[in-house]
Parts: C-alpha cells; sequence; structure tokens
C-alpha cells in the first residue's frame, strides 16, 4: 500500500500513515530483501521519514537479510536449465 501511494506521488494522512507504520512493525520480520527495500524506498520517495518503530523493524530487515547473510530474495534466481 505505501509502495502504490509513493508511486502515485501521493502522500498520506496522519491515520493512514499511522497504519501503514504498524504494518510495517507488524511484518517486518517476514520481509524479504524486496519488500524492505520496496517500503524504504516509499518512504523515501515523497521524502517520508518512518517512525521510530517501523525504522527499527525496516533496519533490523535490512540486517537480517542483507549482503553476506546467505539469504537468497524468493525470485531472484533464474530458473532451473
Amino acid at each position: 500500500m505505501v509502495w502504490a501511494l509513493a508511486t502515485l506521488g501521493c502522500e498520506p494522512g496522519a491515520e493512514v500513515r499511522a497504519a501503514l507504520e504498524a504494518a510495517v512493525v507488524r511484518v517486518g520480520p517476514l520481509m524479504n530483501a524486496r519488500e524492505a527495500a520496496n517500503v524504504a524506498w516509499s518512504f523515501a520517495t515523497p521524502g517520508l521519514m518512518p517512525g521510530d518503530e517501523a525504522m527499527a523493524a525496516l533496519e533490523a530487515a535490512a540486517v537480517r537479510v542483507g549482503p553476506g547473510t546467505g539469504y537468497v530474495a524468493r525470485g531472484s534466481l533464474p530458473p532451473p536449465r
């Protein structure tokens, strides 16, 4: 949802933003590399800074799925031949 709003150039109101940040906190531990990057991009594009809890969830996801972790993002490998 936050990606779609950023793509459309819309800045969410306070209530929507609070709900989106709560969702980031809730699903942050489940995010793969692409999802975490998309959410970070979605906040950065309109110049929004995530709240403390949402930022902590994004940072934790980045550490968990970042380079050197052995993590492979879903769909990032070519299909077997």
